[in-house]
């Protein structure tokens, strides 16, 4: 970090980060605990590959944001207002309406037309949420993308830029085009994406 752009006081970045931290824990809590409750009733539950997948990427996801938080403390202490602490709260938001409408806890009567037994089918539920989810996460994605070029002012053309506009376009297609099968392979690809993408990030600061 160069003398020009100190960033903000320590004391008052982990003051106005905590939020941020709040929200994505919670995420991670109720992802981690509605996964606990299915391996545990797993004989009341149908599994599905593209939910699991999914899931997977979501949590991928929470853990790319708050990667992210560290960087925030490059923000010039000037440039942090109500606004900005609002628009911060906008990305770890969407993710975890991502994951609340992805990993429904379990639910104490079965639904209507459920099989005898079976209290959730994860593919149905993926059927009927995959565009909500989808769009949400989109717009996490583009927040992050957003706020690492206007905010943390890095370049607009790398390789991180190219990660996220493909997954950005990859979930519009979920969107556009929801079905199971599009979604299981749409939950391998971003699943490759962002482990390459972890890789870039881990070069980049070991």
């Amino acid at each position: 970090m160069s003398s020009q752009n100190p960033g903000i006081d320590p004391a008052a970045f982990k003051h106005l980060v905590v939020p941020l931290g709040v929200v994505i824990g919670l995420g991670v809590a109720h992802l981690v605990r509605c996964v606990a409750s299915y391996i545990e009733k797993r004989r009341e539950v149908r599994f599905s590959l593209g939910h699991s997948l999914w899931t997977a990427v979501c949590f991928l996801f929470l853990i790319a944001l708050w990667w992210n938080v560290w960087a925030l403390r490059s923000i010039p202490g000037e440039s942090w207002s109500y606004f900005v602490l609002i628009y911060l709260m906008v990305g770890p938001a969407a993710m975890f309406l991502a994951v609340a409408l992805l990993v429904p806890s379990l639910p104490d009567d079965p639904p209507e037309g459920t099989a005898p037994g079976l209290r959730l089918d994860l593919g149905r539920h993926m059927d009927s949420a995959c565009r909500h989810v989808f769009s949400s996460i989109a717009g996490a994605v583009l927040w992050l993308m957003i706020t690492q070029t206007w905010l943390e002012g890095q370049e607009l053309l790398t390789a991180n830029r190219f990660f996220q506009s493909s997954a950005i376009v990859l979930l519009s297609i979920g969107v556009v085009w929801p079905s199971r099968r599009i979604a299981t392979i749409l939950g391998v690809v971003m699943l490759l994406l962002s482990g390459i993408a972890f890789g870039l990030l881990r070069q980049q600061f070991v």
